[in-house]
């Protein structure tokens, strides 16, 4: 599996990935957040994800902006910008 959200996956793949991908990332990319930090909605999900795209490797950037992507068509206030 690529990490990469693809069209079709219901909320909770996309919510599974994204904890897996804050899990992998959290030393590398999201260190200034609480270790017990775990985001709660999809606004915080997309925070993270921008997190990681700022500060991670080439691949985790196109799974983290995959997520978001996602997040940002189908939930309001999860914006790809």
């Amino acid at each position: 599996m690529s990490g990469i959200v693809m069209p079709g996956k219901d909320s909770r793949q996309v919510f599974d990935d994204a904890c897996r991908l804050i899990e992998e990332k959290r030393a590398t990319c999201l260190w200034f957040l609480d270790k017990d930090y775990r985001p709660v909605d999809a606004a915080g999900i997309a925070r993270c994800m921008r997190y990681i795209e700022r500060y991670g490797d080439c691949e985790s950037y196109k799974r983290a902006r995959g997520i978001r992507e996602w997040l940002s068509r189908n939930f309001k206030g999860a914006s790809a910008d």
